[in-house]
């Protein structure tokens, strides 16, 4: 494993991942202040949708990404890439037509209306931009992805400055400056790939055979992270559509807070494939056991952060103040779906246990979609819909690290339980005591953790000065 490069393009990654963290920050915190929980539905109602626009691709992008995972530039096939990318994004551009086409005829919501087409749009330049980007990843160039990325985040940064010193009240502005930064990433992209596609086209009877070639490769991938997704996301839509708008964006607001973070962790994720591909065994299971310790010392910290988040939006936006307790369940959510995405979905793709990946994730969306109707319609409690994402969540990350801890013989048990005790723990805290009492609460809870856990916390001290030392 070529850690100098890893490194490198880690802190690249970590530079795009800072500036959407502050375009993060202005849409979590700014936006819904000048929109308003009506109009600020709608723009998350848009994101959530078009969260789901690469399932459209049918694996074409994670099939590429796979079959070409570890490759340099020199040896890409470039007339085969340059021939999937044409013969894909037509056939989704025909998809996103006939949806727009039967939105116009059917939907009576003009807002509604207005959001999918934005919709159909971004699905053709997203799916673009994202073929070009796992092209990039998969040739271990995640520098170009990290640069189309700060590019995207960037351009949108400055629209949404003009949008907010403008005081613009308006959703619709928002999402086509949205669409429009999603282009400019892609522009740069085909720019950076100009030398790939400038192959040759390889005729349309061997290019279909490639591109069924990649969608039979991808597809369990793709359909993986699509029910990944729908694990929160069929909540959200749930919520949506038994509480309304208003209810809706009240959890996509609490939502907002964690998602930052989450998306700013999986960049990591992004940088470790490339490199564990080209790692010995040796060298992957000394890999996850280092993770697994990093992500169960750091990741709890985040509990401290409850309360200040809270008491500072409770003066900025005292008309989220719901969103508070939402923001306790999804706390726990966020330091798991980190550990998955980390962990759990990183050695699946290196180990080639997609299959699996997509079992798990399939059997998680499912209990969450069951728990989620059970707590909407019976229970009929927004809350109850929110623990249930939860505990689909933690159900597949524990199976899986459970599962690679097992193969790369690095037994976690304790920090596994020790974790889900004082998330639960913590989920009580917060519910029921004010700043004053749950501040010393979730500290001493923090501290039992680190003592039961003092072992891994003095390998994570061990490995920081180890890293210090060698440079």
């Amino acid at each position: 494993m070529d850690v100098a490069k890893l490194t490198s393009n880690l802190k690249t990654a970590l530079i795009a991942q800072g500036i959407a963290f502050a375009l993060s920050l202005m849409t979590s915190f700014i936006v819904p202040k000048l929109l308003g929980i009506t109009e600020f539905g709608y723009w998350q109602l848009f994101l959530l949708y078009s969260s789901y626009v690469g399932f459209f691709h049918f694996g074409i992008n994670d099939g590429v990404y796979l079959i070409h995972g570890g490759e340099t530039r020199e040896e890409l096939d470039n007339g085969s890439i340059k021939s999937q990318f044409v013969l894909g994004i037509a056939g989704q551009s025909t998809i996103a037509v006939l949806i727009a086409a039967y939105c116009l005829l059917v939907v009576p919501d003009l807002d509604r209306v207005f959001v999918l087409i934005a919709c159909c749009i971004f699905l053709i330049i997203n799916n673009a931009a994202g073929f070009l980007g796992f092209v990039f990843q998969a040739i271990n160039e995640t520098k170009v992805f990290s640069h189309s990325l700060m590019l995207e985040k960037c351009s949108f940064l400055v629209e949404l400055v003009f949008l907010v010193v403008l005081q613009v009240d308006v959703f619709q502005l928002y999402i086509l400056g949205y669409v429009l930064s999603r282009f400019v990433a892609l522009g740069y992209c085909l720019f950076k790939a100009r030398t790939i596609l400038s192959g040759d086209f390889i005729g349309i009877r061997l290019a279909l055979t490639e591109l069924f070639t990649s969608i039979k490769v991808g597809i369990k991938l793709t359909l993986s992270n699509v029910a990944s997704m729908l694990i929160i996301g069929f909540g959200r839509f749930l919520i949506e559509g038994t509480w309304g708008i208003d209810s809706f964006g009240e959890v996509s607001f609490a939502l907002s807070i964690v998602n930052f973070f989450i998306v700013f962790m999986s960049q990591l994720s992004m940088v470790l494939f490339p490199a564990l591909r080209q790692s010995s065994k040796e060298e992957l299971e000394k890999a996850f056991g280092i993770l697994a310790n990093l992500l169960n010392v750091l990741l709890p910290i985040s509990f401290i952060a409850y309360y200040p988040i809270c008491y500072l939006l409770s003066i900025w936006l005292p008309q989220y103040t719901q969103s508070f307790i939402y923001l306790a369940i999804l706390l726990p959510l966020c330091i798991y779906n980190t550990k998955m995405d980390i962990q759990g979905t990183t050695y699946s793709k290196v180990l080639r246990e997609e299959k699996l990946l997509l079992r798990t994730n399939i059997i998680s969306v499912v209990s969450a979609i069951l728990l989620g109707i059970i707590a909407a319609v019976f229970l009929r409690s927004i809350e109850a819909v929110v623990i249930s994402m939860l505990l689909a969540v933690q159900f597949r990350a524990v199976f899986l690290e459970t599962h690679f801890a097992t193969k790369c013989k690095c037994n976690r048990s304790l920090q596994t339980i020790s974790l889900l005790v004082i998330s639960y723990l913590f989920i009580a805290i917060a519910l029921v005591f004010g700043t004053i009492t749950g501040i010393p609460l979730v500290l001493v809870l923090l501290a039992f953790y680190y003592v039961v856990n003092r072992k891994s916390l003095a390998e994570v001290f061990a490995w920081i000065k180890e890293r210090i030392a060698t440079k």
